[in-house]
């Protein structure tokens, strides 16, 4: 019921068509080095797709993700066709994400 408050009270009318902006997505991700551009997606996605939006957004690291940690693999990753791995830990960290391992 709390969830359904705080949506009615977010909602916008602004004589064009009506938008909800609520909601908290979990991107959940177990890929690794292995793929870079896999791995960077669900980042990605949160940073400059879900936050823009106005969700609150959660990412859970689990198996290779982990390897995510590590600092020499935070700076060299670069997945193709999306910001880096610095990035976009740069930018999750700025919007206070929260980061479950």
């Amino acid at each position: 019921m709390r969830l359904e408050q705080d949506c009615a009270a977010r909602i916008s009318r602004t004589g064009g068509p009506t938008t909800i902006a609520c909601g908290e997505v979990l991107y959940i991700t177990s890929c690794g080095t292995s793929d870079p551009t896999r791995a960077s997606i669900p980042r990605h996605l949160a940073v400059n797709g879900s936050i823009e939006a106005d969700q609150t957004v959660r990412l859970v690291l689990a198996g290779d993700a982990t390897e995510e940690l590590k600092a020499d693999v935070r700076e060299s990753l670069a997945g193709l066709g999306v910001p880096t791995l610095r990035e976009l830990v740069a930018k999750a960290r700025d919007r206070s994400v929260p980061i479950h391992v």
